[in-house]
């Protein structure tokens, strides 16, 4: 108004519209109503920069203690659950089927102030990773107390205490699983290396299921994995004495399966000899803690059932020492592995005997590979 000569006490909302309409077309008008249009709508642009600009973030971030409020609202004071904490002389426990991860440096506390207070609070299965067998000796004996299933599997101990697990004792009997269980327990022990030709890990692998297959169709033979390094340690590479065995089973009216057959051939009909014998040290070389007779016995039989652990309350204690961490290895992550895919082949909705939880305290879990 003041631009134009009018009075800017006379100005209602109207104003700006009706001088647009009547004088827009005017140019001695258009320049002071393009004015008028940014000074009305600056106050709408302010409050949209307002509302929609990103967010300043702090230097140091904006990490903080949770109030009290918040704590009971992510439901850690229930007393069921994962044991994270303690506030005013209450525990705080974490609830659900989520994964904790929890972070220290060495000789931090991890193992007092979490994994003991859990293996002493948790009710149901539980499964330890035990480096140093301290968790087994402090909290074993507790757990046993209160109508726990205990185990130790402890594959190098020097006074032999400990129980045996056998990863073979898990393949069904159910011929038309064999094979996929196989292939399974093959893919853990016979890896695929980065820029290595896959003869050296697939035909192992082949090789792998055809000796187990045998070992099961063969009565009074051990099934175990130090039984299957040994039948390849037999005669030279071994290729001369499973093709005796294929046309002596055929012979006598007991034939191997097919299966069997055609994982065994797959080898034996290497015509190369040089190949055949790469084949035959990648095997025995995957294979090699089974020359351990720690090893080998601890892998002889099956002392628990890794099927029963949502079905009774078991505690199994998986014990290494930190300078047998790196070379059993293989041993612990096909134990996990196993354990992990029989405990999630089946709901417990679908099941109603698997009616306890399993809580997995992996110490040290990305040391083994």
């Amino acid at each position: 108004m003041v631009g134009v000569g009018g009075d800017y006490r006379n100005t209602t909302p109207l104003t700006f519209p009706l001088y647009a309409y009547h004088y827009g077309e005017q140019k001695q008008y258009q320049n002071w109503l393009f004015v008028g249009a940014l000074v009305a709508s600056a106050p709408f642009f302010g409050l949209a920069y307002l509302i929609f600009r990103p967010r300043a973030r702090s230097l140091h971030g904006e990490a903080r203690l949770a109030s009290l409020r918040e704590i009971e609202k992510a439901g850690l004071t229930k007393g069921r659950g994962i044991l994270v904490g303690k506030l005013g002389g209450k525990y705080l426990t974490y609830p659900g089927a989520q994964h904790v991860f929890v972070a220290a440096r060495t000789r931090g506390g991890k193992g007092v102030s979490l994994v003991i207070p859990n293996l002493l609070h948790w009710p149901d299965s539980v499964v330890v990773l035990d480096i140093k067998q301290e968790n087994f000796d402090l909290t074993s004996g507790f757990r046993k107390k209160h109508g726990q299933k205990v185990f130790l599997f402890n594959p190098l101990a020097t006074d032999r205490r400990s129980h045996r697990w056998n990863p073979l004792a898990y393949v069904a009997d159910d011929p038309a699983m064999r094979v996929d269980h196989l292939q399974r327990i093959a893919a853990m022990l016979f890896e695929d290396v980065e820029g290595t030709d896959r003869i050296w890990t697939a035909t192992p692998r082949t090789l792998f299921i055809g000796v187990a297959l045998y070992l099961m169709e063969t009565p009074g033979k051990l099934v175990t994995l130090g039984q299957i390094r040994r039948e390849m340690a037999t005669e030279g590479d071994g290729a001369a004495y499973f093709e005796r065995i294929i046309k002596e089973r055929q012979e006598s009216g007991k034939p191997l399966s097919g299966a069997c057959v055609r994982s065994l051939t797959q080898y034996t009909s290497i015509a190369s000899e040089k190949t055949r014998s790469g084949v035959h040290i990648s095997f025995m070389a995957a294979l090699e803690l089974w020359e351990n007779p720690l090893l080998d016995a601890a892998t002889s039989g099956n002392d628990f059932d890794l099927r029963n652990l949502r079905r009774e309350r078991m505690s199994v204690y998986l014990g290494v020492t930190p300078d047998n961490l790196a070379r059993l290895g293989p041993i612990i992550r096909l134990f996990f592995q196993q354990l992990i895919d029989l405990n999630t082949q089946t709901l417990p909705e679908a099941d109603r005997t698997l009616k306890h939880q399993v809580l997995l305290l992996m110490d040290e879990f990305t040391a083994p590979g």
